[in-house]
């Protein structure tokens, strides 16, 4: 190092505190500042921003900072290892670019995010055939069209992916597939896969010769999100995002969320018995067409439950309340073995007469005693924007003494029109 060079390292340490700090701290903060933070816990749906490959986004923009923060982001592979592609007309020098960025992380697991029009030419595929055994999370959030995509984006023939643990499917709003198969052989090569989000997502039906003779059996698998309003195609043809479950084994499921239109009970029935999960949370968003007795047979079938929120599938499909409660009612106090370590229990429903409080403060008093496993939550959002009644907020004096005793007693209550009302997670 020349003489000029070392006053000028010397002036740097004196003037940036950066440079007095070990080299493992330096990529701390870097990746304090950099690595984007994902909105979701070992249960719900992933959501974030991954780092774009553009000269002003992070870590690009430190490689011009000076040679010092330069060096500091090449030597810290973990700020490589995200990065989201934007699936747009592009020119060689944005693959060069990608390719290099994703060098960069090195042997690291990987997580892309793959934007826009799932139409990818040549040299997209390649790319992410090149690192497709790094990949650890992916996610796909197509453009909608109206007319049914090919598919999964890749060359599924031959791919593997032995690292990939959760796969994120994201559309904006809506996108119909016109084959099964290509999901089914995705999910066959990625036998790590531990959770599968697919939101907005729809199936066409296909030829029976077309699919596998049996299910799918994904050992690893614990966490299923499948999320689609009703959709109808430009044909008038209604969209199924549920029909995936009649393809699929799941016996490590611990978490499922379903908000379909279109969930046939038979079908849901049939996946239960025969994946026999040991699940802990659902969350079930219910169709009109539901009765309390298919309800109460799904239920039979996840003994080890602990978390349940029930609602319907949008403001114009709200589930009555007092079609529901007498399943609690009945079931919590009267069967010891119905849901026996059920904690917590959320409901979104519309009521169409006054709140039977005497009811409620049954099914919360009914595992207080007897049963191991004490009720810890109940949130019962009331809706009646539908029914246009205007229903009594009065609550009766004993009900509110027998509801402060309770949550003196540690039960956490929420009763009422609570706007929004969301999935609490645990």
């Amino acid at each position: 190092m020349s003489w000029h060079n070392k006053a000028l390292h010397r002036l740097n340490l004196c003037v940036d505190p950066m440079a007095r700090l070990p080299l493992e701290i330096q990529s701390l903060v870097f990746l304090h500042v950099s690595i984007s933070t994902p909105f979701f816990d070992r249960y719900h749906h992933p959501s974030g921003c991954m780092p774009r490959p553009t000269p002003d986004a992070r870590p690009m923009v430190f490689l011009s900072v000076c040679r010092l923060w330069r060096d500091i982001a090449l030597a810290t592979p973990e700020l490589w290892s995200e990065i989201e592609l934007e699936l747009l007309p592009r020119g060689p020098e944005y693959i060069s670019l990608c390719k290099l960025w994703l060098t960069r992380a090195r042997s690291l697991p990987l997580s892309l995010s793959l934007h826009g029009s799932l139409d990818l030419d040549e040299s997209v595929q390649d790319l992410v055939d090149q690192y497709s055994h790094q990949l650890e999370r992916l996610t796909l959030s197509p453009l909608w069209t109206e007319t049914p995509g090919p598919g999964i984006p890749f060359k599924t023939e031959d791919m593997l992916l032995p690292s990939l643990e959760i796969l994120t499917f994201q559309a904006t709003d809506g996108f119909k597939f016109d084959r099964m198969t290509q999901w089914l052989g995705i999910l066959s090569v990625a036998p790590m896969l531990s959770r599968l989000y697919l939101v907005d997502v729809y199936f066409e039906s296909e030829d029976d010769e077309e699919l596998p003779l049996g299910p799918l059996t994904m050992a690893g698998l614990s966490v299923l999100f499948l999320g689609a309003p009703s959709f109808w195609d430009v044909t008038g043809e209604q969209g199924s995002t549920c029909c995936i479950l009649r393809y699929l084994t799941l016996p490590a499921l611990k978490y499922l969320s379903i908000s379909c239109s279109d969930l046939p009970y038979a079908e849901f029935v049939a996946f239960l018995s025969r994946s026999s999960p040991s699940l802990e949370s659902l969350h079930l968003a219910l169709t009109c067409d539901w009765s309390l007795a298919m309800l109460t047979q799904s239920l039979r079938l996840m003994p080890s439950l602990a978390n349940l929120t029930l609602s319907g599938v949008n403001d114009d499909c709200l589930i009555d309340a007092h079609e529901v409660l007498p399943l609690f009612d009945t079931n919590l106090s009267t069967t010891p073995d119905f849901l026996p370590n059920l904690h917590t229990i959320r409901m979104s429903m519309l009521v169409q007469q006054p709140i039977d409080y005497e009811m409620v403060l049954r099914v919360l008093t009914s595992r207080r005693i007897a049963c191991p496993i004490r009720l810890k939550t109940f949130t019962f959002k009331v809706s009646t924007s539908t029914s246009g009644l205007q229903i009594p907020s009065i609550t009766p004096d004993h009900v509110k003494t027998a509801l402060q005793q309770l949550i003196t007693d540690g039960l956490k209550v929420r009763i009422g029109n609570v706007y929004p009302f969301t999935v609490s997670r645990r």
